[in-house]
């Protein structure tokens, strides 16, 4: 079963990554390569980052997939460069190009990478890893 519910998870996460991606592509500046517009729609408008939160969903369906405990590894070398990465790009870019804007979106969609939704499955992969049941 867990090899089931970690390629399930791996799947909806890369084709979310896709999805973001594609719409990363088609506003972005082609010149600078930069973002010109501030979304706040669609993914945008559940969390503030849906590229970072999928890639928490990823190494999360990698966990369960390789059910050991070396799965932790991949697990937590993608998650603190992401969660470190969403912070720092908030306070060195996304504030500054954006300014009031992004602060009135930052009250609108407090959370930055969980919805509760990916707040429950880390969870449940803590509680499982954690008394051994994946293990």
């Amino acid at each position: 079963i867990h090899l089931s519910l970690g390629f399930v998870l791996v799947t909806h996460a890369a084709v979310r990554i896709s999805l973001i991606y594609q719409r990363h592509r088609s506003i972005r500046e082609r010149r600078s390569n930069k973002y010109t517009t501030l979304q706040t729609d669609g993914f945008y408008a559940r969390v503030r980052h849906p590229m970072a939160s999928n890639r928490l969903l990823f190494a999360l369906g990698l966990c369960f997939a390789l059910p050991t405990v070396w799965a932790l590894v991949p697990f937590t070398a993608l998650v603190i460069p992401t969660i470190l990465s969403g912070i720092i790009e908030e306070h060195r870019e996304l504030e500054k190009r954006f300014g009031a804007r992004y602060r009135e979106y930052k009250q609108q969609v407090p959370r930055r990478y969980l919805t509760p939704w990916l707040a429950a499955y880390l969870g449940f992969a803590a509680a499982a890893f954690g008394t051994g049941i994946i293990l």
